[in-house]
């Protein structure tokens, strides 16, 4: 091979020695990255380890890194919540409010006979966080019964009712009661007579008045009429064809005293007739007693005239 590249005839062509295939050089960016990375997660091991030695939890340390890699955001998103304010357990308990108490309300039947009595189960839940106070008292902590279309009032257990009873519940805390209803009518102060219920569909909601808005929602019964008892018997007795009526009570306590003197006579007569016998079969044995002695007296006086017969034959 010439100087100039040419291969001189008669002279073979040297083929260089294959040479591996040589990695392109990283970038600085590259290192630069991957530096980082490795120091991140070396930070991040170190934070965990701290955090979880001082009672920080992983949480925070993972915060904390995320805002030390690139293209971190430190900034809150727009629609985080702020923190909610502390709550202060002592201070003085205050009102439960109409957010924070769930009242409930339920029949023991859905069926009433009318003149007996409606028993409502009535209860007050506090969900809220902190203690609140209510009024228990029956004219606060009220049923109120209206018809089945709820736009007339029927009765109410605060119409006859007076006082306060203040109750504290903490969260979570039920207060439970029973309220009577006797199926009647009521007016606001406890008025005088109303007019009689109907048999119908009822309708019933409880409440506190002490807590506007917290009410419980409608629980719907029935009352029904009471059935007649039996009639009196007016079939005709067996023996005159009329109508039997029972005696009375003085009656009956006459033919008892007048049944017990006719006993009582009768058993006297039963007596002195079983005494005039008596007396009677005593006369008979006297007298049968007498016809005897008569009887030997004759006999001895028939036997002594023949003894003397015989002395005298003698």
């Amino acid at each position: 091979m010439t100087a100039h590249g040419l291969v001189a005839p008669g002279t073979a062509r040297r083929t260089p020695p294959p040479r591996g295939r040589r990695r392109p050089a990283p970038s600085r960016t590259a290192t630069r990255a991957r530096t980082r990375l490795v120091g991140a997660l070396a930070v991040v091991a170190l934070l965990c380890g701290v955090g979880v030695l001082g009672g920080y939890g992983v949480g925070r340390a993972a915060d904390s890194v995320r805002a030390m890699l690139p293209g971190a955001d430190p900034g809150l998103p727009a629609d985080k919540a702020a923190p909610p304010d502390p709550i202060d357990l002592t201070g003085p308990a205050t009102a439960c409010r109409a957010d924070a108490v769930d009242v409930g309300l339920a029949v023991t039947s859905p069926t009433v006979v009318l003149g007996l009595a409606q028993v409502f189960d009535v209860s007050v839940r506090n969900t809220g966080r902190v203690p609140c106070l209510i009024d228990g008292a029956e004219a606060s902590r009220s049923v109120t019964v209206t018809d089945s279309s709820g736009k007339e009032r029927v009765w109410s257990s605060s119409d006859c009712a007076d006082g306060e009873t203040m109750l504290l519940l903490g969260p979570e805390d039920v207060a439970a009661h029973d309220v009577r209803w006797l199926t009647e009518r009521s007016a606001p102060g406890c008025e005088g007579e109303q007019a009689a219920l109907e048999p119908g569909t009822y309708r019933a909601t409880a409440a506190l008045a002490d807590v506007p808005g917290a009410e419980s929602d409608p629980v719907t019964f029935t009352v029904v009429a009471r059935e007649p008892g039996p009639e009196p018997s007016t079939a005709p007795s067996a023996t005159g064809g009329g109508a039997s009526a029972s005696p009375s009570p003085t009656e009956s306590a006459n033919g008892a005293d007048a049944e017990e003197s006719a006993g009582r006579e009768s058993a006297e007569s039963s007596g002195d007739g079983k005494a005039g016998a008596g007396q009677n079969d005593a006369a008979k044995r006297d007298e049968d007693a007498a016809k005897g002695d008569s009887g030997d007296s004759k006999k001895s006086r028939d036997v002594a005239p023949a003894g003397e017969d015989a002395s005298d034959d003698a």
